[in-house]
């Protein structure tokens, strides 16, 4: 009787191993580099049994049971981070399959098919593959976490996108710019267009992993489609070719943007009500060389704001910010570059403000959060209702409490200023790199520097970090090249392994992390006489000001985020210092 050049026992000898006492089966090695034919492993026989080959009469189908008295083979450990995971290759096994063992194709080498396995490698398992593929496989060992992430990203979104493959025509109707569409009910229609259809997964898969961000960017053989979540952009589709047009096409009709002009840049927006919830989407569409790119920006309507103690601030940087917001009137700026929340702290004063007795109005660039008892503006440029247009206004409203959105200016920077100056409390955002440079940023936008020293009550800068996922969060030794010659070089720290519920990224969830320099007497006549933000700065710590190193590290020390977060945010020369 022939023996089964793909049994395990033969598999073993192949690569070189010795097959248990007691076992039979011929010495016959494989030939090096041979490559058979694959085979439909899912014509089976009874019992879950293949026909392998003539005269093998005990081959079948790994299975949990089978695998475990299967010989196992020690591996090298890699990490995908590392390697460009070909999303051809990937597909070479069936995604039942993939599941099923946990292993995934990586790319081909040499002729031999790379794949990432969890553990040991299961020498039927390796046989299995090599049957369904018809390459010899190279197995790696890669953390399970990994893997989850890998078969999220080229299976999991490729069931979206085979809807849309076919014949693909453009769907009637649409909405226009302002319109508020429903696609809980079309999700479910199979007699809409497939772009219809594929447009409307991409937006449900964004407002389901809690996204802020759809980047739809044309590659030369692709149209990749990105999330960003929790700040970080992760891949999550690739869409064919002949699709792009249809694609960029139906988000361009349904956000009332010319679906015939392709050169130059538009915005437009949408709402858009799914997964039980209200979104406002503002798209973005620009030329790039190898076509349209689309950037959509979400905005949850209905998940409401926060409240002062979800931000992340100190207990010692709450208290002192509660201080600020009572003031009856004054400047309070927050700095940051764009997405690191500032808008929300705002909306978090807001919450604490009693608007029972106090008129409060807001003019904002769009609406993010409705709010009881606040009067909202939406500035809206193509009607001449600019931030500085409706602050005039405001300003014959008699009120109390005034937000602005932004202050982008000169004229909305003196005109905050005079409110301010006038009995007002004024909260606002201004683009600087932190706290210690408001006051000369607002110099610089022409705002006299008396009006400033005189009217500023505070200027407070923050960013984001990504917390650690609480429900697989365990303790940790950060790498010493992250954390020698800093504060965290002592500390011990906690890390999120990766689970179902944090998509095995290890975080779930962002904190800010606060710099609030109150504006002393000190700091207001080193302003008033040139002094630079550096100098600012330093007196600010001297009057006992929690900087932003110290309060990421606090945020590291509790377990709430971790030492990579912490670097991303601050400069190496700041955390060092």
């Amino acid at each position: 009787m022939g023996e089964c050049p793909y049994c395990p026992l033969e598999s073993m000898r192949t690569r070189g191993l010795h097959p248990p006492l007691g076992c039979g089966g011929s010495a016959l090695p494989r030939n090096e580099g041979e490559q058979h034919e694959p085979q439909d492993l899912w014509n089976q026989g009874p019992a879950g049994q293949a026909s392998h080959g003539p005269g093998c009469a005990a081959a079948t189908l790994t299975t949990p049971a089978t695998a475990a008295a299967t010989p196992h083979l020690d591996l090298e450990t890699i990490t995908l981070a590392d390697h460009t995971v070909d999303p051809e290759v990937v597909h070479l096994l069936p995604e039942g399959l993939v599941r099923q063992h946990m292993a995934i194709p990586v790319c081909i080498d040499n002729g031999e098919l790379v794949v990432a396995i969890e553990g040991s490698a299961d020498l039927a398992l390796l046989d299995q593959i090599e049957l369904v593929t018809g390459y010899r496989v190279h197995p790696v060992q890669v953390p399970q976490r990994e893997i989850r992430r890998a078969i999220e990203r080229f299976f999991t979104m490729d069931r979206s996108v085979a809807e849309g493959l076919g014949d693909v025509d453009l769907g009637e109707g649409g909405g226009r710019s302002g319109g508020i569409i429903s696609l809980n009910e079309r999700l479910g229609s199979r007699h809409d267009a497939p772009a219809v259809r594929l447009v409307d997964s991409i937006l449900r898969g964004a407002a389901r992993r809690g996204a802020s961000d759809i980047h739809i960017e044309p590659l030369v053989a692709e149209l990749l489609v990105r999330y960003r979540t929790d700040g970080v952009l992760h891949d999550v589709m690739h869409i064919p070719s002949n699709l792009q047009e249809e694609v960029i096409s139906r988000l361009k009709l349904i956000s009332g943007l010319d679906i015939t002009e392709h050169r130059m840049p538009q915005d437009g927006r949408i709402s858009v009500r799914m997964e039980a919830a209200e979104f406002d989407l503002r798209v973005s569409t620009v030329l790039v060389a190898t076509g349209e790119k689309v950037a959509i920006r979400l905005l949850n309507k209905s998940s409401g704001a926060l409240g002062l103690g979800q931000l992340g601030m100190t207990p010692a940087q709450h208290e002192l910010f509660t201080k600020l917001i009572a003031r009856p009137y004054g400047m309070i700026i927050l700095a940051g570059p764009t997405g690191s929340g500032k808008t929300t702290t705002l909306y978090a004063a807001l919450q604490e403000v009693d608007r029972h007795r106090l008129n409060v109005t807001t003019i904002e660039d769009p609406v993010e959060y409705a709010t009881a008892r606040v009067n909202q503006i939406q500035v809206n440029a193509a009607i001449g209702l600019t931030f500085a247009s409706a602050l005039r206004t405001v300003l014959r409203q008699d009120p109390d409490i005034i937000m602005v959105g932004e202050i982008r200016d000169t004229e909305t920077a003196r005109l905050a200023t005079q409110a301010a100056m006038t009995g007002h409390l004024v909260f606002s955002t201004l683009h600087a790199n932190d706290a210690s440079s408001v006051m000369n940023r607002l110099k610089d936008m022409d705002v006299p520097p008396f009006l400033i020293a005189s009217m500023l009550a505070a200027a407070i800068s923050q960013r984001l970090v990504r917390k650690v996922c609480p429900d697989c969060a365990e303790p940790c030794t950060p790498p010493a090249r992250l954390v020698h010659g800093t504060p965290l070089e002592s500390l011990s720290t906690m890390h999120g392994r990766g689970c179902d519920l944090c998509l095995n990224t290890g975080y779930r969830g962002r904190m800010g992390v606060y710099e609030i320099l109150p504006v002393t007497t000190a700091v207001r006549e080193a302003f008033l006489q040139g002094a630079s933000g550096a100098t600012l700065w330093g007196l600010a710590r001297e009057a006992g000001m929690i900087s932003m190193r110290d309060a990421a590290v606090e945020a590291v020390t509790q377990g709430l985020t971790t030492v990579e977060e912490v670097r991303r945010i601050l400069p190496a020369e700041e955390l060092e210092a």
